[in-house]
């Protein structure tokens, strides 16, 4: 494991929007905002190719990351805003925002460690990975939402991590702004559209109006998972079209024998798969109930729908719950894509909200069965974050629990990306398990 001594810190600086650009503005968080608060920061890694020493990034690459970073939050200026919220629960929380508010931009030169391993998708150190993402620091009233960190990696290349709190927006909204900032860099031109921050037609069925009601909430922006293992690594799986369509085709012909047609998504499949894995990683005993989490966007399903450049959280947790001995079965596959189908289903329906007041205790409960939780999405694009030095060669989420994945479209188009970590122990064994599926897909 590389020490922290190998990263050395080159630049420390403040961003803001072009002066005058950014409206003085108060933004109430909504429903979504407050619920998803305790969720932690969205804190993703964009590896970039850049063969050049360390002088190089330094005259060429960081001053249009700076000036294209400052252009994108004339347009998303709540990021450069702070998280308002009093000690009064009644009080109403929200995201304020002042001429002169501002980013924190670092720049960390990184020797000694390998770029090519830490952007592979071979298991890498989790504790290293982390260290390429920057910290949201809290302190009184300065609650900020954005913070970046560039770190060269000197004749191999660069790494643009941002961490956002959930509090400001789900992962859609954030990639809409990476996206943003990266066409501004690449053109020097803001694109369209535009986000949106009215919230004046999101629902409030349980009528929040503060996070003081969430315990702790003053952490859960910045708060940091303890000292990790040395041997707590991260590893992206990949899934080719050809096998999401190999295992698409298992589960509809199984499930049309029995029950009629079902359409299989990849999210779905994707999804069973995933959950099948890693309930035969842990190895629980067939008559445990198994737990998955995902979030759906609901911006679309809304009555009437929110546009889809609307900027911050708008997503529901759906739970799914199936016996162990079910899953790890001949048609665990089956098993487990009826139960997220159905889950699905219900999201059409209308039915998400009829829930709301359930979801914490089944999120809490959840959590102390070991649940499986996903966040991204292979719809988010993640990939098309060029800043003007080519797409990124790996987009990684950084993730700090045993259980919870990440999902994202594969570089090439090709199929889906499945990021998670583990024990290296661990990780071994979800390898072989997840293999060993694929291989039976080919017989």
């Amino acid at each position: 494991m590389v020490s922290v001594e190998a990263f050395r810190v080159l630049e420390q600086s403040q961003v803001s929007p072009p002066n005058g650009s950014a409206p003085p503005a108060s933004i109430p968080l909504s429903f979504f905002d407050i619920v998803m608060s305790p969720a932690g920061p969205v804190r993703r890694i964009f590896f970039y190719d850049f063969p050049h020493p360390t002088a190089v990034v330094v005259d060429s690459v960081l001053p249009r990351l700076r000036s294209s970073l400052s252009l994108a939050l004339q347009r998303f200026y709540p990021l450069a805003g702070n998280l308002l919220c009093s000690s009064s629960p009644d009080d109403r929380s929200g995201i304020g925002c002042a001429d002169g508010d501002s980013v924190s931009f670092v720049v960390v030169e990184c020797v000694g460690v390998d770029f090519r391993e830490l952007s592979g998708t071979r298991a890498h150190s989790v504790a290293e990975l982390r260290l390429l993402a920057p910290q949201l620091v809290w302190s009184g009233a300065a609650k900020p939402l954005l913070a970046v960190q560039v770190t060269v990696f000197p004749n191999h290349g660069f790494a643009v991590g941002a961490s956002v709190p959930h509090t400001v927006c789900d992962g859609s909204s954030y990639v809409q702004f990476m996206n943003a900032w990266a066409s501004a860099c690449r053109t020097g031109q803001l694109a369209e559209p535009a986000p949106s921050f009215d919230r004046t037609a999101v629902p409030n069925p349980l009528q929040l109006r503060s996070v003081n009601i969430l315990p702790g909430f003053d952490r859960c922006g910045t708060e940091e998972s303890p000292t990790l293992a040395s041997d707590f690594v991260s590893a992206t799986f990949c899934l080719t079209q050809d096998q999401l369509q190999r295992l698409k085709r298992s589960v509809t012909a199984k499930f049309d024998e029995r029950h009629g047609s079902f359409h299989c998504s990849t999210a779905v499949v994707t999804y069973a798969y995933a959950w099948i894995c890693l309930v035969k990683t842990f190895g629980y005993a067939g008559d445990k109930i198994a737990h998955l989490i995902f979030l759906a966007d609901y911006r679309a399903r809304l009555q009437p729908p929110l546009p889809m450049s609307y900027f911050g959280n708008c997503i529901v947790p759906c739970f799914v719950e199936v016996k162990v001995s079910d899953l790890v079965g001949e048609d665990g596959i089956v098993v487990a894509a009826e139960a997220i189908g159905k889950a699905i289903q219900g999201l059409r329906d209308g039915a998400a909200l009829e829930g709301v007041h359930g979801w914490g205790g089944r999120w809490q409960f959840a959590a102390t069965q070991q649940a499986m939780t996903v966040a991204g999405s292979s719809r988010f694009r993640v990939y098309d974050a060029d800043f003007g030095w080519g797409r990124p060669v790996k987009v990684e989420m950084v993730i700090q629990r045993a259980g919870a994945l990440s999902l994202a479209e594969s570089r090439s188009g090709d199929g889906v990306e499945i990021g998670l970590s583990f024990d290296r122990t661990e990780m071994d064994l979800f390898e072989r398990h997840f293999s060993a599926g694929l291989e039976l897909l080919s017989e």
